[in-house]
C-alpha cells in the first residue's frame, strides 16, 4: 500500500479537509459518505496511470518500477545514455515506437530496452532502428523475462535498421524467456545474432512459455549452433509454439536449423508446435557433421508437433540433405506454395483452423499479417484501392481514394479511432501515433501502416 505521507501536498490537504468536515458535522452518514467517496477518489487517483511523453519520462520509471505507465508519442532515444533497468510494472505504448535505442555492453548478461521483466506485463509497443549488443540473453525489449506477459509488441526497421548481437542467447524481442506469454507480436526486417541459442523472436524458452499468433521476418544467425526463425532453443515441459510464421533466412555454421524452432532439448516432450508455417526463402546449415536443417524444428526428441507446413522452394543448404520431406506431422512439415496455400483463405479454413481472422490475422496480398499491424492491401474479393496515404509534418494525407469511400483509422490496439466517409478523393487528418488505416469502397479495399507523429 502506498503511504500517503510521501505524497503531494494535495492529496494531505484533501485528507485533512474530509476529517475537519467529519469533527464539525459528527454526523454519521454523513462522515460514511464522504469517507467513502474520498477513499475510491484516492484509490483511482495514486493508482492512475503515469503518463511519458519523452526520454526523461521513460528514464524515469526506473525509480518506480512497479507503477503502471503508458506512452502518449514515440520518444526518440537519439543522443540520449540509456541504461537497461529490471521492470516489474505495466506498460501500454497505445502503438507507440522508442525510436534509435542503442546499447552496448562487454560484460554480463539480460539487456535489451529492459533488463528483465519481471511479473510485468507489457503491451502495444514497437521498436523502431534498435541496436542492442551485449554476451549473453540479449533481445531487443528484454534480455530476460520471467513470469512476464508480452503481447502486441514489435520491433522494425527504419533508414539505420534494428540488430540484435550476442555470443549467447540472443532473440530480437526477447532473449530468455521463462513462464512467459508472448502472443500477438512481430519482428520485420531485422538481423538477430549470436552463437547459441538464437531466434528470431526469442533466443531460449523455459517453464512453460507460450508463444502464439507470432511473425519473424528477419535474418537469424548463429556462429555456432541452435538457431530457429522464432525460437532457437525449448526446454521444460510445457511450452507451446502455435499459429506462427517465419519468414527471411536461417543460418547457423553448425547447427541445428529450424524455420521455427532450433532444438527441443530434454527427455521428456518439452514443447508442442502447432499450426505453424515456415515460409522464409533459405534455411543453412554451414558445417554440421549429420543432417541438420528442417522447415520445422530441426532437434525433435523433446518435441511434439502436427499441422505444420512450409515452402516447397525454400533454399536448402545442408551438405547431408538434399530435400525437403512433404508430411504435415514431420519436422519439416507439409510442402505449400504462396498461391494456392499463403494467399488463399480457404487453406487456413481447412488446415489452420485456429487461425483467428476475424480478431487477430487479416489475409493481404502478401499473406497473413496481424491485424495491429497490417502493411498491405486486403483483397478479400476486393481489388485493391487506388488510394496514396502517407504521413508527413504530423498530418495524414489520402490522395485518390474511390468516390463514397470510407476510411476507418485504428490505433495498434485495435481500437477504432474514425470511421467516416470521406468527403473528396484528396483528404487530411490528424490523428497520432502508429496506425493502421483502412479505405474501403463498394469495390475495393486496402489497409496501410502509417507512422504519424
Amino acid at each position: 500500500m502506498k503511504d500517503l505521507n510521501k505524497q503531494p501536498s494535495f492529496y494531505l490537504l484533501i485528507i485533512n479537509l474530509t476529517n475537519s468536515l467529519i469533527m464539525k458535522t459528527k454526523n454519521y452518514f454523513f462522515e460514511k459518505s464522504i469517507l467513502s467517496f474520498v477513499m475510491a477518489w484516492a484509490a483511482l487517483t495514486l493508482n492512475a496511470q503515469i503518463h511519458i511523453s519523452d526520454f526523461a519520462g521513460l528514464d524515469n520509471m526506473r525509480n518506480d518500477p512497479t507503477n503502471s505507465y503508458v506512452l502518449d508519442n514515440d520518444i526518440d532515444m537519439s543522443g540520449n545514455t540509456w541504461v537497461p533497468f529490471e521492470f516489474q510494472g505495466t506498460l501500454d505504448g497505445q502503438g507507440f515506437m522508442i525510436k534509435n535505442l542503442e546499447y552496448t555492453n562487454s560484460d554480463g548478461e539480460n539487456y535489451g530496452l529492459f533488463s528483465v521483466l519481471s511479473g510485468a506485463t507489457v503491451s502495444n509497443l514497437g521498436l523502431y532502428d534498435a541496436y542492442v549488443e551485449a554476451p549473453q540473453n540479449v533481445g531487443l525489449l528484454a534480455g530476460k523475462t520471467i513470469s512476464a506477459t508480452v503481447t502486441r509488441c514489435f520491433a522494425v526497421s527504419g533508414p539505420q535498421g534494428s540488430e540484435v548481437y550476442s555470443s549467447g542467447k540472443s532473440g530480437g524481442l526477447i532473449g530468455f524467456a521463462y513462464q512467459t506469454n508472448v502472443s500477438e507480436c512481430y519482428v520485420e526486417n531485422i538481423s538477430v545474432n549470436g552463437s547459441d541459442h538464437v531466434g528470431g523472436l526469442i533466443g531460449h524458452m523455459e517453464g512453460g512459455t507460450t508463444v502464439q499468433d507470432c511473425y519473424c521476418d528477419a535474418t537469424v544467425y548463429s556462429s555456432a549452433w541452435q538457431v530457429g526463425g522464432v525460437v532457437g532453443w525449448a526446454q521444460d515441459e510445457g511450452s507451446v509454439i502455435t499459429r506462427c510464421y517465419g519468414k527471411g533466412t536461417v543460418k547457423s555454421e553448425s547447427g541445428f536449423t529450424g524455420g521455427i524452432l532450433g532444438i527441443a532439448d530434454g527427455a521428456d516432450k518439452v514443447v508442442d508446435i502447432t499450426e505453424c508455417m515456415a515460409l522464409h526463402t533459405k534455411l543453412e546449415t554451414v558445417n554440421p557433421d549429420i543432417e541438420k536443417t528442417y522447415r520445422i524444428i530441426a532437434n525433435h526428441a523433446a518435441a511434439t508437433y502436427s499441422k505444420n507446413y512450409g515452402l516447397a522452394d525454400i533454399e536448402l543448404v545442408d551438405p547431408y540433405k538434399s530435400a525437403w520431406e512433404d508430411d504435415s506431422n514431420g519436422k519439416d512439415g507439409a510442402s505449400i506454395n504462396m498461391t494456392d496455400h499463403v494467399l488463399n483463405a480457404q487453406f487456413y479454413a481447412d488446415s489452420l483452423p485456429n487461425w483467428d481472422f476475424n480478431n487477430v490475422w487479416e489475409l493481404t496480398d502478401e499473406g497473413p499479417v496481424l491485424r495491429m499491424g497490417t502493411t498491405t492491401a486486403i483483397r478479400n474479393n476486393k481489388s485493391a484501392s487506388s488510394a496514396k496515404v502517407f504521413a508527413h509534418g504530423g498530418v495524414i494525407t489520402v490522395i485518390g481514394a474511390e468516390q463514397d469511400a470510407t476510411i476507418r483509422i485504428y490505433n495498434i490496439a485495435g481500437i477504432k479511432l474514425l470511421d467516416t466517409k470521406l468527403k473528396s478523393s484528396n483528404e487530411q487528418f490528424f490523428n497520432k501515433g502508429f496506425l493502421i488505416i483502412e479505405i474501403e469502397s463498394d469495390k475495393t479495399r486496402s489497409t496501410y501502416k502509417i507512422q504519424n507523429r
